[in-house]
């Protein structure tokens, strides 16, 4: 039950993660910071 739960937690980790950029990112998974003028990824 402990693993089911765990795998659960893991999977809802990983969609919210995976939906906290709106777009603008490279095959990379990574984007030039317009406000700093930095580049980082995802």
């Amino acid at each position: 039950m402990k693993v089911l739960l765990f795998g659960l937690l893991v999977s809802l980790f990983g969609v919210a993660s995976a939906m906290a950029n709106s777009g603008g990112t490279n095959k990379y998974g990574c984007h030039h910071e317009t406000a700093t003028g930095g580049y980082h990824c995802h």
